[in-house]
C-alpha cells in the first residue's frame, strides 16, 4: 500500500506543474479570460463527455458492472452525507445561506474529479466517475435547483439533465457496456487520445483562475475557510468511515473517496448567477476549494492509505 501513496505524490506533483504553467501563462498575460472561458467549455462540453464515453469501451465484465451499480449506491450516500452537513453547518435564512449548502453539498467531480482520480487511480477509475457524476447531476437539477429558486424543480428538469453532453456520452457508454457492442480501434484509439488531454486542460484552466483570485481576500474569509474545510475534509472523512466497512476493490474506494473530497462545483456559481444569489461568495467558495485540494487530496490519499 505504501506504493500508492508513492503514486500519488508524484500524481499531485504532477498536477501542480501543470496548474504553475496556467499561473505563469496568466500572470506574462499569454492566457486571458477569454481563452480560459473558451477552454472551460471545451473541456466541460467536449473533452469531459469524450473521457466518460471512452471509458466504457473497453468491452463489458461482470466485475465492473457489479461496481457501477456500487458505486452508484454510494454517491446517493456521498449526497445525503453532504446534504446532513450543510444543514448542520449552516443555519437556513443566515446571510448566503443557500449558496453555502449548496457549495457543501456539490463537488467538482467533472472539472477537476476526472483529472485528479485519473492522475492518482488511474484511467479506469473513470468508469466510476461517470456513475457519480450521473447520480449528482440528478441530485443538482432537483434539490439543488430547489435550494437556490426556493421552488420546485420544474416539469423540464430530467429534460435539461439529459441533454447535458456529459450524461448524453455517460449513457451512450452504458448502452455500448451492457449490450455489449464491439467499438473498432479507429473509433476508439482517437476519443481516448481526446480523453488523455483531460488532466493538463482542466489543470492549467485552474492555475489561470487562481492567478486572477485574490487569494489573500479569500484566505481572510472565515466563512470561506470553514465552508471549504467541511467540503474537502469532513466529507470524504465521513466517507470513509463507509468505504471502511465495505469490502470493495480499492479503485472503486479510493475514486469514491477522492470524489468525495473534491472542489466545491463550477454549477453553484453558475446557479448563484441565475438565481440571484451572491455569486462573488460561491466564486470565492470554489477559488479556495480548488486552490486547497491541492494539499488536501495528497493529505486525504495518505490517510486513506494508512486506513484501508
Amino acid at each position: 500500500m505504501g506504493a500508492l501513496t508513492l503514486v500519488a505524490g508524484n500524481a499531485i506533483i504532477r498536477i501542480m506543474i501543470m496548474v504553475l504553467v496556467g499561473i505563469i501563462f496568466t500572470k506574462l498575460g499569454i492566457i486571458d479570460e477569454k481563452i480560459t472561458a473558451a477552454a472551460s467549455t471545451l473541456l466541460l462540453m467536449v473533452i469531459n463527455p469524450i473521457n466518460l464515453l471512452s471509458s466504457y469501451l473497453g468491452g463489458y465484465d461482470a466485475e465492473k458492472a457489479k461496481g457501477l451499480f456500487i458505486s452508484m449506491g454510494l454517491c446517493v450516500v456521498m449526497m445525503l452525507f453532504a446534504i446532513a452537513e450543510s444543514f448542520i453547518a449552516v443555519k437556513k435564512g443566515a446571510p448566503d445561506w443557500e449558496v453555502e449548502r449548496a457549495c457543501i453539498t456539490f463537488g467538482n467531480l467533472g472539472f477537476m474529479g476526472i483529472p485528479i482520480v485519473t492522475a492518482i487511480v488511474g484511467s479506469e477509475a473513470v468508469f466510476y466517475m461517470s456513475t457519480l457524476i450521473l447520480i449528482q447531476n440528478v441530485f443538482m437539477w432537483t434539490y439543488g435547483i430547489m435550494l437556490m429558486s426556493g421552488e420546485s424543480a420544474g416539469k423540464d428538469t430530467f429534460r435539461k439533465i439529459l441533454r447535458t453532453p456529459t450524461i448524453i456520452c455517460i449513457l451512450i457508454g452504458m448502452v455500448i457496456f451492457f449490450t455489449r457492442i464491439p467499438v473498432p480501434e479507429i473509433v476508439s484509439a482517437p476519443l481516448k487520445s481526446i480523453a488523455g488531454s483531460t488532466t493538463p486542460v482542466a489543470m492549467i484552466i485552474s492555475g489561470s483562475i487562481i492567478a486572477r483570485s485574490n487569494l489573500k481576500e479569500v484566505f481572510g474569509h472565515a466563512r470561506i475557510l470553514l465552508i471549504s474545510a467541511i467540503r474537502l475534509i469532513i466529507s470524504p472523512l465521513l466517507m470513509l468511515l463507509v468505504l471502511k466497512l465495505l469490502p470493495l476493490p480499492q479503485l472503486l474506494s479510493l475514486t469514491v473517496f477522492i470524489a468525495a473530497g473534491t472542489p466545491s462545483a463550477t454549477n453553484n456559481n453558475i446557479f448563484a448567477v441565475r438565481y440571484g444569489k451572491n455569486a462573488g461568495y460561491a466564486t470565492g467558495i470554489f477559488t479556495m476549494t480548488t486552490f486547497a485540494c491541492m494539499f488536501t487530496i495528497p493529505a486525504l490519499v495518505i490517510l486513506y492509505n494508512l486506513v484501508m
